[in-house]
């Protein structure tokens, strides 16, 4: 299998020199211009160390370079999700993994983007889930967000991408801050602030469940309400990156149920102009080296190219049309 990628990437190599046909452009010797010739390079646009996103973008680019070995990744910190997507948009970058609501918003000039619609970036494909959980104390009474009326709310800090998620769904439901205090605080000890009764619901982002509040559900007890009914339905026709998400029972100590609430999709992300037959190779080992990726991080067990467009609201590269439609996994756009 490796023989086939470097067969592939050597003609893409062989392409880019000219060397097809078996002479460089410029007349000279094909040797010496082999030797001048840089193999290509992949920019990869790496968010904040040490999170989630991070941690998964590190697994798939690190089997990448182990198995592309004619290809030369290279990263460069961007800080955030946002900077990354600007970065590959204005191609001082190639390639970055981020949400499927910051590319709605960067492709509809909202929000972090409001200046112009981010045009230059295209989809390879959608990754893992991240849901959108209301957490409270065991003994709140109340099962849905509309319950939180009156309340206090840590909703993230003010501006970031979950402060919005929060106000946006809250709103669908009624709760705005005129009828509860949203505490715009980050949520890094929003758990102990929970059990302190500080707060009385907490809205995180992420895969259940979160590290921060497995400790919490054993001690104290917890409960995840659901987002689910009209309001949710309004809401994904409202915003289509908003799908169905379910929290297994069990999730969290003491969760006997599941819990129907919304998510979002990681979605892998390059920028247009990136070669075509580079980005067919790269989502072929994406897809094909499923197992190397999830023996480094388990979210790659979510890789599935039947679920590739899931979330994604934006074009896809023709580089990964090309490989989806070669498995059988034609996408509508």
């Amino acid at each position: 299998m490796r023989k086939f990628y470097g067969i592939l990437l050597a003609m893409i190599v062989l392409w880019s020199m000219g060397l097809m046909a078996g002479c460089s452009l410029n007349g000279g010797s094909s040797d010496k211009a082999e030797e001048e010739q840089a193999p290509p390079e992949i920019v990869i646009a790496g968010g904040e160390k040490g999170t989630s996103y991070s941690n998964y973008a590190a697994a798939v680019y690190s089997e990448m370079n182990e198995v592309l070995e004619d290809v030369k990744f290279r990263t460069e910190s961007n800080g955030n999700l946002i900077m990354g997507l600007m970065k590959v948009n204005n191609k001082t970058a190639d390639i970055t993994l981020t949400q499927g609501d910051l590319l709605y918003y960067a492709a509809n000039q909202m929000y972090y983007f409001s200046d112009k619609p981010l045009e230059n970036l295209r989809a390879i494909t959608s990754c893992y889930w991240v849901g959108l959980q209301f957490i409270t104390r065991k003994d709140f009474a109340g099962d849905s967000p509309a319950a939180l009326a009156g309340k206090r709310i840590l909703v993230g800090e003010e501006g970031s991408v979950a402060a919005v998620s929060a106000q946006t769904i809250l709103l669908a439901y009624g709760v705005n801050e005129e009828n509860a205090e949203l505490v715009f605080k980050d949520t890094e000890d929003a758990a102990e602030a929970l059990q302190q009764e500080e707060v009385d619901a907490v809205f995180c982002m992420g895969a259940a469940p979160i590290t921060s509040f497995m400790k919490l559900a054993i001690t104290d007890g917890i409960r995840i309400l659901p987002v689910e009914g009209e309001a949710a339905e309004a809401l994904k026709e409202q915003c289509p990156y908003y799908l169905d998400y379910t929290i297994p029972a069990g999730s969290y100590e003491g969760q006997e149920e599941d819990v129907t609430t919304l998510g979002v999709k990681t979605v892998l992300v390059v920028n247009k102009e990136v070669d075509e037959e580079l980005v067919y190779v790269m989502t072929r080992v994406l897809f094909e080296n499923k197992d190397a990726i999830t023996e480094a991080n388990a979210k790659g067990a979510e890789l599935h190219p039947q679920k590739a467009s899931e979330g994604v609201t934006i074009p896809f590269h023709g580089g990964a049309l090309q490989y989806l439609n070669e498995i059988g996994v034609p996408i509508v756009e």
